[in-house]
C-alpha cells in the first residue's frame, strides 16, 4: 500500500496512510507512546527524504495549491457560462464543406 501511494503521488492516499499509521501506533505503543510517535516522525521524515522525484513538493501542495503544476485557479462563473454557451452553439452554426 505504501508503494502504491508513493508511485501514484496520491496526496489523499498519503493522508489516509498517515491516519492509519498514527492510529495503529497509538494502539500498539501503549507503554511508550512518546517513543513510538518519535520513531514514526523520524520514519516519516526519512520516507519523504527518500521518496522519488518531487514527492515532497507534491505533498506540500496539499497546503499550498499553487505548488501543484496541474492546479488551475477557479474560473469565474461568467467565463464558465461563456464557454458552455460556445460549446452548445458552435455545433449548430458550423458549416460543413462537401
Amino acid at each position: 500500500m505504501v508503494a502504491a501511494v508513493t508511485v501514484t503521488y496520491s496526496r489523499s492516499g498519503f493522508l489516509g496512510l498517515i491516519a492509519v499509521v498514527v492510529v495503529l501506533a497509538w494502539k500498539l505503543g501503549r507503554r511508550n507512546r512518546l517513543t513510538f510517535m518519535l520513531l514514526l516522525l523520524v520514519g516519516g521524515v526519512l520516507f519523504i527524504a527518500l521518496a522519488p522525484g518531487n514527492y515532497g513538493l507534491r505533498l506540500a501542495s496539499i497546503f499550498v495549491p499553487g505548488l501543484d503544476p496541474k492546479w488551475l485557479p477557479r474560473r469565474t462563473l461568467g467565463s464558465v457560462d461563456e464557454v458552455a454557451h460556445r460549446r452548445l452553439t458552435l455545433p449548430l452554426f458550423r458549416h460543413r464543406n462537401g
